[in-house]
């Protein structure tokens, strides 16, 4: 997700509304379960492997008033494989300072969890008080989709920072992203860490709002949304946080290799462990040194290449 322009705010004004991605295309729908009428934005399978589509109902005041909630449907691809990968929304657009939701398969269920990030690396988890129940999910061979209700995601606070959108504007600028690695202790929705950002595709559109999905039955269907789904946690209090942890790992000194090599490669930064890996690939003996302390594994830093492991 990239941040908005000037120019971007102005075209979003005009009464014409051009769409931001061509790849959206806007529509309605109305789940057969539940009756609930869906404003909805599709990404076409051009911009992201399987598609990915995006649907708003909101309050009957929505467009006159801002609405601070909404009812949601997402529903998203697994290419790679059957419950693989996560999706995302942004709800202001842009990755950076805007309340970011996270929906990925575990299992026979749909987990979420909100985050924010403040640059353009992992986010951390969101403190604020967001709340989401869902009314109900389903998870096949292809696809993923979860119906549910989002309190307080139109309208947050992170510190002492107060962020609105402006539903009664007619249009909400949102964000949509979609990745096909599933992540990391993801059987668990607070112990949730990303293992790779979004591969397969991302992007800024805007949601022209209209009368379909901004309902008076708004309140009965909210009402649906009983369901907390957190996963199985066994019991773990752990929480995601955005501070660097502290490591307590301890170096093992360990000797002077004996062995002779075809090169030996100082420094395992940007360019050394690149290096060390093709001359490793090319069939070349390879001593890769780094002097530093223990990884925090912030950026999960103990994955590598299968050549590098093997032939260093």
């Amino acid at each position: 997700m990239r941040g908005l322009s000037s120019l971007l705010s102005t075209a979003l004004a005009t009464a014409s509304f051009a769409q931001l991605c061509l790849a959206q295309t806007a529509g309605t729908y109305t789940d057969p379960g539940t009756g609930i009428k869906f404003d909805t934005w599709t990404v076409a399978t051009s911009s992201s492997k399987g598609g990915m589509t995006i649907g708003l109902s909101l309050p009957g005041d929505a467009l006159t008033t801002d609405a601070t909630e909404f009812i949601g449907l997402l529903t998203c691809s697994t290419p790679s494989a059957a419950g693989q990968g996560w999706c995302g929304i942004s709800m202001a657009g842009p990755m950076t300072n805007s309340l970011l939701l996270m929906a990925w398969p575990s299992g026979d269920k749909v987990l979420t969890a909100f985050r924010w990030a403040t640059g353009y690396d992992a986010p951390g988890a969101y403190q604020g008080n967001t709340k989401l129940t869902q009314i109900s999910s389903t998870i096949n061979s292809t696809h993923y989709s979860m119906l549910f209700r989002c309190e307080n995601c139109l309208a947050w606070t992170e510190g002492s920072t107060v962020h609105k959108t402006t539903s009664s504007s007619g249009v909400l600028v949102l964000g949509w992203t979609q990745s096909t690695t599933s992540p990391l202790n993801g059987q668990c929705a607070a112990d949730l860490s990303v293992a790779v950002q979004h591969d397969n595709g991302e992007g800024i559109f805007g949601a022209q709002l209209n009368a379909f999905g901004v309902n008076a039955q708004y309140g009965t269907w909210a009402a649906l949304a009983t369901k907390t789904v957190t996963g199985d946690c066994g019991g773990s209090t752990t929480t995601t946080t955005t501070s660097i942890p502290t490591s307590t790992a301890t170096v093992v000194p360990q000797p002077v290799p004996k062995t002779t090599f075809d090169y030996i490669v100082v420094g395992g930064g940007a360019g050394g462990i690149p290096l060390a890996d093709k001359l490793s690939e090319a069939g070349k003996s390879v001593l890769l040194i780094e002097k530093g302390p223990p990884s925090s594994g912030r950026w999960e830093g103990t994955m590598k290449p299968g050549g590098l492991m093997a032939r260093t």
